[in-house]
């Protein structure tokens, strides 16, 4: 892990109030951080959404101008 956290670099993204104190007393009770638990939920995502949708789905990400 030591050469992961040298490539460690800021993300920041707006949530509910809800789904932030979710989180938080989630990493509490298992002793985690918030950090390695959204790391964790990203990869996972990303994992299981490997192959970009090319067939236009309703939820597809569209970049901001």
């Amino acid at each position: 892990m030591p050469d992961e956290e040298a490539d460690l670099v800021p993300l920041a993204t707006r949530v509910t109030e809800r789904l932030r104190r979710a989180v938080k007393a989630r990493a509490a009770l298992e002793g985690r951080s918030v950090q390695d638990m959204v790391t964790q939920a990203l990869t996972e995502y990303l994992d299981n959404h490997a192959e970009p949708d090319t067939h236009g789905s309703a939820t597809a990400v569209t970049p901001r101008p």
